[in-house]
């Protein structure tokens, strides 16, 4: 049964019923009755007739349909409906703060035109969907300090505009994925508190825009890549509680002691570690050979 319009709403109110914005509205419900609405500190309008963009944290464009969620610290509690990913115009999304659980639904990989998603904050468990790498226009994800757990996809390095990537304070474990440095446009890149492995790929000193590297508190081993010097922009660095090493290496050093944050082990890689193979002066950043144009 259609709703009774209400003075002054009527042209938003044939929005909301027909086509597209009906299966915002539909998708705006399913979160509001998995995440505990009723509880939220502000669901002003939430459920009602009143057209999407007025209701609490909801963003719409002309035509009614959502474009952005800002709901961070307000409460939800509770799981993420696969329904999100029907909010095909949705931009930015803001949910950091809350107590939500359970799994990310991959169905997000489905919003194209995201370019903000943000998690962090919360208590999610599961994986990663390896379903973010279509989100061509992403340039922020922050998924930091809950409970994610097995490896980082490398699909994440198809994000190529990708400015902040915070996957920090979480389960995380494997290695590094060398795909990470084709992240060219990437400033923050934050890895932290997991449980993460190996070596770090030399990969890493292709992305010229990086500003902070956060690696501290994993199970990294070896040394720090050679290619790391040629980072003109990075001012802090962290790889504290690990295993990591720093090569006896002039230009290395000079960058380090160059840096205005530098947390590391302090210890030296010990003869013969210096360096593996692959990380010798070919892989220096700035040779013409990396994925970013440099």
């Amino acid at each position: 049964m259609a709703p009774t319009p209400i003075p002054g709403v009527r042209s938003s109110l044939r929005t909301v019923v027909n086509g597209r914005p009906r299966q915002d509205r539909d998708a705006l419900v399913a979160l509001y009755n998995g995440t505990g609405g009723a509880n939220w500190r502000g669901n002003r309008n939430w459920l009602t007739e009143q057209p999407l963009g007025q209701w609490y944290g909801v963003t719409t464009d002309h035509t009614g349909r959502v474009t952005r969620l800002s709901l961070e610290e307000n409460n939800l509690v509770g799981t993420l409906p696969p329904e999100l990913g029907n909010l095909t115009s949705l931009e930015q999304v803001y949910l950091d703060g809350n107590e939500l659980t359970g799994t990310i639904p991959p169905e997000l990989g489905r919003l194209a035109r995201l370019d903000w998603l943000g998690l962090s904050g919360n208590r999610l468990t599961g994986a990663i969907p390896s379903e973010f790498g279509n989100l061509a226009n992403l340039e922020g994800l922050g998924l930091g300090g809950n409970e994610l757990a097995g490896t980082i996809p490398p699909e994440l390095g198809k994000l190529d505009g990708l400015h902040d990537l915070w996957l920090g304070g979480n389960n995380l474990t494997g290695a590094i994925p060398p795909e990470l440095g084709n992240l060219c446009s990437l400033a923050w890149l934050g890895l932290g508190d997991n449980n993460l492995t190996g070596v770090v790929p030399p990969e890493l000193g292709n992305l010229h825009n990086l500003e902070t590297l956060s690696l501290e508190n994993n199970a990294l081993t070896g040394p720090l890549p050679l290619s790391l010097a040629g980072l003109e922009r990075i001012d802090q660095l962290s790889y504290l509680n690990t295993e990591l090493c720093v090569p006896d290496d002039e230009a290395l050093r000079a960058w380090l002691e160059s840096l205005r944050v530098h947390r590391g082990t302090g210890v030296p890689c010990t003869p013969g570690t210096g360096h593996r193979p692959d990380q010798g002066h070919a892989a220096r950043a700035g040779d013409g050979r990396d994925g970013c144009g440099r």
